[in-house]
């Protein structure tokens, strides 16, 4: 009994300590993701495919060592006819050359001298663990960004649960002591209705929000390799993220963008070496190619099955060389350097032009990022105007000087504000996410 308290205590302990690791800034959550997401985990194994590939090319100039043994028992043994060199009769003899059982074992070891394709293929193949190296380093760094998404998405989410929830307070309150006048005769049905109507409408998008939230928060889960049913806490409120955004946005914009720093720009010169190499390897094809060789044998030859008689075991060894000279190929070989050269030529017009198009990107999330900047200023003012207008609207409600009419389009042009304001934040902070991607902030 006591073991099984103590086992229900480790347990209950391992609960809570994991619960409360899952509490994430908006960084320790793009960190988190870049260990354990779906796409970045699957990448990790391709590079370590690649470079298992680099050691299979490796291996092929590598001595090659090889071993056999084999037994042959006949029980016909083979008869050849052969012309009768005395002249006499029959013409031809009947005879039978060999033994019984035959048995051989031996080792043979190849070693490559000279093969230009195979030191071309060796670069080549490191070139390819590089290529996915920079595939790698993309998906870390697409995770960030798709994290960082996810994280606003999320916050704006639950901000504007929180501003349904309070101006959905407000309502109800007005809405009974509309009610409790209209009882009293001092407002009609009407009155009462609008707002009734209103907060039902309300309670509608409450509901709506919340779902949208659930959704959310469980896609910011996936995309951060966590279960979708953990419960993860945002340790980052959406009012610190904006005022870090608008405190050091000018600095931000006043960094220079470098082609250097964005993954696809590497990725293409990476592509270039990888096909400038491939061209190299068909023009290599015409150097000749040598290799060589040494092999030993033990033969066994007898009438009967004793491989513990040594008399009967005959040693076989020899080295050779090998040399292949490519003489004619009808234009095979010529064929494929032309070809390999058409590809390095793509390859180079690729990178003109996404050299071209990053730097429209990083124009494009510059002018996203000012406008972003202005607008968020701007929806926030307007916000601040229309609760002041909702506030004056319902002192003059309750006294009696406004209609529940005027006091429905305050409410509504608050509402309109708010979520103007919010999708203005997420705007933001998506745009400053897309401008710190094309910067290469995000290199891991």
């Amino acid at each position: 009994m006591k073991l099984r308290i103590t086992g229900l205590l480790l347990f209950s302990f391992t609960i809570a300590y994991s619960q409360s690791n899952l509490n994430f800034t908006l960084q320790e959550a793009q960190a988190f993701a870049v260990k354990n997401a779906y796409s970045v985990k699957n990448q990790e194994l391709e590079v370590k495919k690649t470079k298992q590939i680099v050691n299979e090319v490796r291996a092929i100039g590598l001595p090659q060592i090889s071993g056999n043994v084999n037994f042959n028992n006949y029980l016909d043994i083979p008869v050849q006819v052969i012309p009768n060199f005395l002249g006499n009769d029959p013409e031809f003899l009947e005879a039978q050359f060999g033994l019984p059982y035959t048995a051989s074992a031996g080792v043979n070891a190849q070693q490559l001298l000279f093969d230009g394709s195979y030191i071309i293929g060796l670069m080549a193949a490191r070139v390819a663990k590089e290529l996915t190296d920079r595939d790698y380093e993309k998906s870390k760094i697409e995770i960030q960004e798709a994290v960082a998404q996810a994280y606003h998405a999320v916050l704006t989410l639950a901000e504007t649960e929180d501003i349904l929830k309070e101006n959905l307070e407000f309502l109800r309150k007005n809405l009974f002591e509309t009610q409790e006048l209209f009882k009293a005769g001092f407002l009609e049905e009407q009155d009462a209705d609008q707002l009734e109507l209103l907060v039902s409408s309300l309670e509608n998008n409450l509901l709506n929000i919340r779902n949208q939230l659930r959704i959310s928060r469980m896609f910011l889960n996936y995309q951060m390799g966590l279960n979708l049913e953990d419960q993860v806490v945002l340790s980052d409120a959406i009012e610190t993220l904006l005022t870090k955004t608008s405190n050091d946005g000018g600095a931000v914009l006043a960094e220079t963008f470098q082609l250097e720093n964005h993954i696809d720009f590497r990725k293409i010169q990476t592509q270039e070496r990888a096909a400038f190499l491939q061209m190299r390897n068909q023009q290599m094809e015409f150097l000749p190619k040598l290799s060589a060789g040494y092999t030993y044998s033990q033969n066994y030859f007898d009438q009967t099955f004793n491989p513990s008689n040594t008399d009967r075991w005959f040693p076989t060894q020899f080295w050779n060389l090998g040399l292949q000279v490519p003489i004619f190929s009808s234009g095979l070989r010529s064929s494929r350097v032309r070809q390999a050269r058409f590809d390095l030529a793509m390859v180079d017009l690729a990178k003109t032009q996404i050299s071209d198009g990053l730097r429209i990107e990083y124009e494009r999330a510059k002018a996203d990022y000012e406008f972003g900047l202005e607008s968020y200023q701007m929806q926030v003012r307007n916000a601040e105007l229309a609760k002041r207008i909702l506030n004056r609207t319902a002192t003059k409600y309750s006294e009696g000087l406004e209609s529940s009419l005027n006091l429905t389009q305050a409410q509504n042009q608050l509402l309109d504000s708010q979520r103007q304001m919010l999708d203005a934040a997420s705007s933001l902070l998506n745009a400053r996410v897309r401008l710190e991607k094309v910067l290469g902030k995000y290199n891991p």
